[in-house]
């Protein structure tokens, strides 16, 4: 006890000296970025530590205050982080807080892991705290961290040497269906991006996975299930998966989609998408959906539409021009309108997109009236041709043929 409480002690001093030092208050002792030397010193130490309790462990007696003790001392060096990845940290941990390497597929980013050369004898483990498989809380925490920001980099990094991601997730899927899941947990994990798409380019959440999409190209709002996890799909649609959209899915993927780009202007590519979206969703045809949209139509803020800034914003708070351009009166009407009362939607808009959504037309919202303040003043002729002139040519029989 007493060794492995000074390797503890002699970790968290090595981290503190680091120039970037970690975390030394959690579950671990960062030591990534410290003397390398000292490190290696330090690690054997706590390896010839370890070699001695895995071959006399059962000659140190049966206290369980001493084994549960011992189990929270953080003297074990471990990994955290993916397997195989250079951005995988050395860190010095407690055997109550490790997880085995066969189960990294569940924690690696929330738990340290033991590599097989630190592994302990069953028993041993079990005295020390260690539990395979892991907490299943973990396990929800672990997927909740590693899709946080779409997963892009971590899959444009994930190493060969482990497997692929979509074989890690099986595993995941392969646990989770074992151990089974609260409401809670599920309502949870559903909202977790972890799911492999686009050949395991990005990860998102079960909510926008659909079992069919009928060939409409929705990402990165929708997606259609791999084939890889159809054997899974029982559980699947317990985390939110559907057959297939309805209206109110897409309305609520277009409103996180907003949530994440915090009123930044979207990109050509997010544009494109979106103008497809809502292409797709006013062709809904169900009675369901038609109610829906009519629901979301009056609460004024449910239905998001581009601006011709390539910003989104409530459809009830944007104008459309028309498809056409509004031809002159419309030219006239914006040129005399005052533009920081008005926000024009995006021209790529068809003129049934913004009725279904209800987007208001120019004429809907403009108006053109005579300022009784100002006297009209009577024009005695208009380019040499006075009133009476035209008064006689509008009663000609020769006017109207014309």
């Amino acid at each position: 006890m007493q060794l492995a409480q000074h390797i503890a002690t002699q970790a968290a001093a090595i981290a503190a000296a680091a120039a970037d030092a970690s975390n030394t208050t959690g579950n671990y002792i960062d030591v990534s970025s410290a003397d390398p030397v000292a490190v290696g010193a330090l690690t054997t130490a706590a390896d010839a530590l370890l070699s001695h309790l895995k071959t006399s462990w059962t000659g140190l007696g049966p206290d369980k205050a001493l084994w549960s003790g011992l189990g929270q001392v953080k003297f074990v060096p471990a990994t955290l982080g993916l397997p195989g990845s250079r951005s995988s940290r050395l860190v010095f941990t407690s055997c109550a807080n490790a997880a085995f390497a066969k189960d990294w597929p569940l924690v690696w980013s929330v738990m340290p892991l033991l590599t097989d050369g630190r592994a302990l004898p069953g028993l041993l483990a079990q005295q020390l705290g260690m539990r395979s498989p892991p907490p299943l809380a973990a396990v929800i925490q672990h997927l909740q961290m590693v899709g946080a920001d779409g997963g892009e980099d971590l899959c444009s990094s994930w190493p060969d040497s482990i497997g692929s991601a979509t074989d890690a997730t099986l595993a995941v899927l392969e646990h989770l269906d074992r151990e089974g899941l609260s409401p809670r947990q599920a309502a949870t994990v559903a909202g977790a991006s972890f799911i492999p798409v686009a050949h395991s380019s990005r990860l998102v959440p079960p909510v926008q996975l659909f079992v069919r999409l009928g060939g409409a190209a929705l990402a990165p709002f929708a997606w259609e299930v791999s084939g890889v996890f159809v054997g899974k799909l029982q559980l699947l649609k317990q985390l939110g998966v559907k057959d297939e959209p309805r209206a109110d899915d897409l309305v609520q993927a277009l409103q996180r989609f907003d949530s994440a780009l915090a009123g930044r202007r979207m990109n050509p590519n997010e544009l494109a998408s979106c103008l497809r979206l809502l292409a797709y969703l006013c062709s809904r045809s169900s009675a369901a959906d038609a109610s829906y949209l009519a629901a979301a139509r009056r609460s004024g803020t449910a239905l998001l539409v581009p601006t011709a800034g390539g910003i989104l914003m409530p459809a009830s708070r944007v104008v459309a021009v028309g498809s056409s351009g509004g031809g002159v009166t419309a030219a006239r009407l914006l040129g005399r309108a005052d533009p920081q009362h008005m926000t024009l939607a995006h021209p790529q808009l068809s003129d049934h997109i913004c009725r279904w959504l209800g987007v208001a037309t120019l004429s809907d919202v403009l108006t053109e009236q005579l300022d009784p303040s100002l006297n009209l003043t009577p024009l005695p002729a208009i380019d040499n041709t006075s009133l009476k002139n035209l008064q006689q040519l509008f009663a000609s029989p020769d006017f109207a043929p014309s």
